[in-house]
């Protein structure tokens, strides 16, 4: 009983953790054997995410689907699954509670050392507007907390600060990555991402932004939408849609450049898409500037993530092609091809690289879903 998000369990002290659509689950690691199970949400506020397990607490999220819906971050205790605190994150009530939406986490908090929280949060709804409410007047001003860093006090979920990245979004834009905390240059930064093209880094002391790049192809992406249909770069899903990698001093950043015809009233075309029709790219920037380094065009969409494993990063494309690139150049070093599409992490367990391909793309007459494991050089 899951939802249409990224999902996935999280392993710790031999127990598993995971989500239904409404509930949190623990479960014992070497039986499978139920341990604890708590509902703590509803339909219109469904679970998306993968959680994560940290200082003996379980975080995890809703995400606002449906109407009046508001994202909530929870975290449990790990031994009980007693709720210890909750955070909403929609400030206040919306303009027309029977039409907007939103908020919450699609990809997992990052935990530091003193147990603070990172997050990124996801867009309010709907996209573009309604014929009622053009540009999204359904959810007036900033829609705080939407398309925002935010971070938490660790045990307790009081909000320590925060950065709106996009505020009253009416393109999709959610900044969702999992943010990544690094140390670079003597500098404590955290890095984050996501669909609006744009890769940010704060400085964890001062909570100032350190700098900005936009990677990917943009038009029509910022400001309000005309009535009229037009081209929006990066479109609902594009941009940066899948988890970043950190290595050296390089954040690798797995793009998506796919277009959407939107306005102020909506986006009609999105269920009808060819997301293989798309384009991606693999892109490094230096984790102290913001510069980019290298860039390399890749044939579909990317929405695989970046994965690194010594000096070697991987990422895959929608069509199915894996690739194994230089984390220092960018040149190709080795590829495969899979028999279904990729829209899951790569992922390197001792010498073994893991892939799994799953997706079914109009760009594949007959996938073969099936999980396939590589073994890497010593």
């Amino acid at each position: 009983d899951v939802s249409g998000g990224p999902n996935g369990l999280a392993a710790s002290g031999g127990h598993l953790y995971g989500n239904t659509s409404t509930s949190a689950f623990a479960l014992d690691e070497s039986t499978g054997r139920v341990l604890w199970e708590r509902r703590l949400t509803s339909a219109r506020e469904p679970i998306d995410i993968a959680p994560v397990v940290a200082n003996g607490l379980v975080y995890t999220s809703s995400v606002g689907m449906r109407p009046d819906g508001k994202g909530k971050l929870f975290a449990l205790d790990a031994r009980t699954g007693r709720t210890v605190w909750s955070f909403g994150t929609i400030k206040g009530a919306w303009a027309d509670p029977a039409e907007a939406s939103g908020g919450g986490a699609w990809w997992s908090p990052t935990v530091d050392s003193q147990g603070r929280v990172y997050v990124g949060t996801s867009n309010p709804l709907p996209w573009g507007g309604s014929a009622s409410h053009p540009n999204g007047g359904a959810y007036a001003g900033p829609a705080l907390y939407t398309d925002s860093l935010l971070v938490l006090a660790g045990t307790t979920g009081r909000l320590l600060w925060y950065d709106q990245v996009t505020p009253h979004d009416v393109r999709d834009y959610d900044f969702a990555l999992p943010p990544i905390l690094a140390t670079v240059g003597g500098n404590q930064l955290v890095i984050g991402g996501g669909k609006g093209g744009r890769v940010i880094a704060w400085n964890r002391s001062s909570h100032r932004e350190v700098w900005s790049t936009a990677v990917g192809r943009h038009l029509h992406d910022t400001g309000p939408l005309p009535d009229r249909l037009v081209s929006v770069c990066p479109g609902l899903l594009g941009g940066v849609l899948t988890p970043m990698a950190y290595a050296d001093g390089r954040i690798f950043v797995p793009v998506v450049n796919e277009c959407m015809q939107g306005s102020a009233t909506g986006y009609p075309g999105f269920f009808s898409t060819n997301y293989a029709a798309g384009r991606g790219e693999l892109v490094a920037l230096d984790a102290a500037t913001g510069r980019l380094l290298w860039s390399r065009p890749m044939s579909s969409p990317d929405f695989g993530c970046a994965t690194v494993a010594n000096d070697v990063v991987f990422s895959s494309t929608y069509l199915g092609r894996i690739d194994a690139v230089a984390v220092a150049t960018g040149r190709l070093l080795w590829s495969a091809n899979e028999p279904a599409g990729i829209n899951a992490c790569p992922t390197v367990a001792g010498n073994l690289l893991l892939v799994d391909a799953g997706a079914e793309p109009e760009g594949i007459r007959t996938p073969t879903p099936q999980l396939v494991a590589y073994r890497l050089p010593g």
